[in-house]
Parts: structure tokens; sequence; C-alpha cells
């Protein structure tokens, strides 16, 4: 299903990181870097690219942790993930945040479940949507002048139509109210 790739890495996040850190714990008890992410991929060997993750490849792992940083960046920008900001030197670390969580908490694997799916469904399409961005804008202009021109043209086709009677009237409470809104606004006597 369209989405399911960002289920997917959603969870390889959701799966390691710590949800209640004790005040009295390790000042990096919740937060996870992209080192976490590549141990999974080295401890449970799991496929990256169709073929079993080699850290020992640096090609294989360089793209595996562009990938990690470019679907951390994605959840963050989905307010999934929160980024640590307040570090110094500044460092790639991760934390869910509360809608994370719930999220997190609706199913894992391919029987996540209807929410979760149809969540990333929804961001899927907004992500594919957000790259065709400045295309949909110009269709969007486009279709508005083609309405536009539509519209005033059916309008001119209705005045055609009237008769003189009507144009008579028209033009001649125009200048009715034009007598009127010059008089009342400088106050002429007669």
């Amino acid at each position: 299903m369209f989405g399911d790739d960002l289920r997917v890495w959603f969870e390889l996040f959701d799966g390691i990181v710590v949800y209640r850190p004790r005040p009295e714990g390790h000042v990096a008890d919740g937060w996870i870097n992209p080192s976490d992410i590549e141990g999974r991929f080295k401890t449970e060997k799991l496929l990256f690219g169709g073929q079993p993750y080699d850290p020992t490849n640096s090609e294989q792992r360089d793209k595996l942790l562009d990938a990690i940083v470019s679907y951390a960046g994605a959840f963050v920008t989905c307010k999934l993930l929160e980024r640590r900001r307040s570090m110094s030197p500044p460092s790639l670390d991760y934390r869910l945040t509360p809608f994370g969580r719930r999220v997190g908490n609706w199913g894992y694997g391919p029987r996540s479940g209807f929410r979760k799916r149809s969540l990333f469904f929804l961001l899927a399409l907004g992500f594919r949507a957000y790259k065709f961005r400045k295309i949909i804008t110009l269709g969007a202009v486009g279709w508005g002048i083609l309405n536009a021109i539509k519209f005033y043209a059916t309008v001119a086709s209705w005045v055609e139509g009237l008769p003189f009677a009507a144009w008579s009237a028209a033009g001649v409470a125009a200048a009715v109210a034009l007598w009127i809104g010059i008089k009342s606004r400088f106050g002429g006597n007669g």
C-alpha cells in the first residue's frame, strides 16, 4: 500500500525510543540518533535496498544514513518526531512527540490497523503533492482563469439577450444613483 515505507521507517524509530525518561536518568534518555537505527540494521540483520545490511560496505552505509536522516526529517515535519536543538555541538538526535507515541500505539507490522495505515497513506500523498506544488499551483491558477472566462462569457450572453427596456432602466438607475451620490457628497441645493 502507498505509504507503507513511511510506516515501516516510523516503526524503526518508534521501536527503540524510551517513552518516559526519568529525571534522575542519563541526559540521553529518550533520544536516539542515526547510529542507534543503524545498530538495529546490524543486530537484527535487516534488509536495506533489498540486500542484507553490511556495515563494511561504505556506499550502502552512506545510503542508509542518508535515508535515516531524510525519513527522520519527514517525521519531524509531520510532528511525529522532534529534533534535539539545545545540544552543543549540534547532533542529529530525535525523540517521539506525544502525537508520535499515540500513533505508535496504533499497532505494528503489516497488520498495524486502519488508522495507522490511513495516516501514513495521507502523509505519503501530502509529500508527493508537495513535490509537485508548483505544477499544482499553476494548474489551479489556470483552472481559475478558465472558470472566470467561462463565467464572464455566460454573463455576456445573458446581457446580450436582455431587451432594450431593461438596458434603458439600468442606465437610468445608474444615472440617478450617480446624481444622488454626487449631491449627498458635495451637498448641493437643488
